[in-house]
């Protein structure tokens, strides 16, 4: 019996060693799996971005990206205040842990029905080393666990190259490459360091982006700043480089007309057109920023429609554009002609033409220049005849020199008839005028030269 016993004690103690020792086997990798995990020694900035897929298994995330960014403590206090809580069965939840599974923080979002897009932020606090998304029943939503990297796993690049593909440097190459362990990449770019716009995500080292809509560079030397983040869980690494991104001008359309073309209005008509503009960078029509404007920079008109009295134009050839402006006080406009006509008649203006001795047809100066909308001022002291256009002018001294900005032109033979200075179809024509008369109807056309 005795032996016996002993046969039995001794199998027992040496049950419980195998049992100790198994034991001791397990326990000890777990302990230093849970001590080998990675925690944040200050506090993150969690970006999450994705779109969440319901099916009746569960919640999935697609396209999902972790961004995170190291904060000062006084930003991290800044965004925590910003941070509000909301105790809802409706809202999903996006927890820190600790190594230990222990939750450091929480925010809560909710999802509605029609919209399956994730733009959430949370400050991750320090000693962080997982973030879990859970929907609403508590349930972890697929993929949507992540946690941090040991330094061997996590992701590093280490080149980043920036071509461009047309001459203005808003179809752009970029070429990177990296070290570690990377889920996926992202694309960001800013215009200004302040604002950050997200171009693509990828798991390739190469893509080309196209800022079509997107605003030009604002640093130093019209440069804008492209990065990329190597993204693996909450570990990232972000290389960023800098080329020139010129601005989009505005387009600007005027309806029925195309850039350069010379449109005839008669004195008595109204000019009616109408102007849109697009810009591309803002994605919206800027109509209320158009302007119209000779070719001496004066406003004549502003917003979409210029509608004006043609009379309001002598006889003669002008250019007017429509101007537009971008935010960063870029222009764009679209030039165009105006040729103001008139027919002058006769009995209306109380004209009997005449004819000189050769048969030459003589009209009177005054008449016909006011009705071409010119102005005649006679100066008696000194003899001269001066003669206003909209921008130019002509003088006739006493002598009958004919003069425009101190440049000679040539004679004007006056003829006095009733106290009225007669001229032929010949002056007119010296003063810049295409002169075709109608015998029968009694009138004068005079369109610009």
């Amino acid at each position: 019996m005795y032996r016996l016993y002993r046969t039995r004690a001794f199998n027992y103690r040496l049950f419980l060693c195998l049992v100790l020792t198994l034991v001791t086997a397990i326990l000890t990798p777990l302990q230093g799996a849970e001590a080998a995990v990675p925690v944040t020694a200050g506090s993150y900035l969690l970006q999450l971005r994705g779109t969440l897929v319901r099916s009746q298994a569960g919640d999935t995330l697609v396209e999902a990206l972790w961004l995170t960014e190291a904060l000062t403590p006084s930003q991290a206090k800044s965004y925590a205040l910003m941070e509000i809580a909301m105790a809802s069965p409706n809202l999903y939840r996006l927890q820190a842990l600790a190594a230990n599974k222990a939750v450091l923080g929480e925010i809560t979002f909710y999802m509605s029905r029609q919209t399956n897009l994730i733009q959430e932020e949370m400050v991750l606090p320090p000693g962080t080393a997982y973030v879990e998304l859970r929907a609403p029943d508590g349930s972890l939503v697929a993929n949507g666990a992540q946690s941090w990297q040991s330094n061997e796993a996590a992701p590093r690049l280490y080149y980043l190259d920036l071509t461009p593909l047309d001459p203005t440097n808003r179809s752009i190459l970029l070429r990177w490459a990296s070290v570690g362990s990377v889920d996926g990449y992202a694309v960001w770019y800013t215009p200004d360091d302040i604002y950050w716009y997200f171009m693509t995500q990828t798991t390739a080292t190469a893509v080309v982006v196209e800022l079509t809509d997107l605003p030009g560079g604002q640093l130093a030397g019209g440069a804008g700043k492209f990065a990329v983040i190597a993204c693996n869980g909450l570990t990232n690494s972000i290389l960023s480089e800098s080329i020139i991104v010129p601005w989009l001008l505005p387009q600007i359309y005027i309806s029925g007309v195309q850039a350069g073309e010379l449109l005839t209005y008669r004195r008595e008509e109204t000019i009616d057109l109408v102007a849109a503009a697009w810009d591309d960078q803002e994605r919206w029509g800027i109509s209320d920023r158009i302007i119209w404007r000779n070719s001496q920079g004066q406003v004549v008109a502003s917003g979409s429609q210029l509608l004006l009295a043609a009379s309001r134009f002598p006889v003669g050839r002008y250019q007017l554009q429509a101007v537009t402006m971008n935010e960063r006080m870029l222009f764009a406009a679209v030039e165009f002609g105006l040729e103001i006509t008139t027919v002058l008649s006769c009995a209306e203006l109380g004209i009997v033409p005449d004819y000189n001795r050769e048969g030459e047809l003589l009209l009177p100066l005054r008449q016909v220049m006011e009705g071409a909308g010119w102005g005649v001022i006679f100066d008696s002291e000194r003899g001269e005849i001066h003669l206003n256009g909209y921008f130019e002018g002509y003088i006739i001294y006493a002598d009958g020199t004919l003069w425009q900005d101190g440049f000679f032109l040539g004679l004007v033979p006056l003829i006095d008839i009733a106290n009225q200075r007669w001229v032929t179809t010949a002056v007119l024509e010296q003063l810049g005028f295409n002169p075709t008369w109608d015998d029968t109807a009694q009138e004068l056309t005079l369109t610009p030269r």
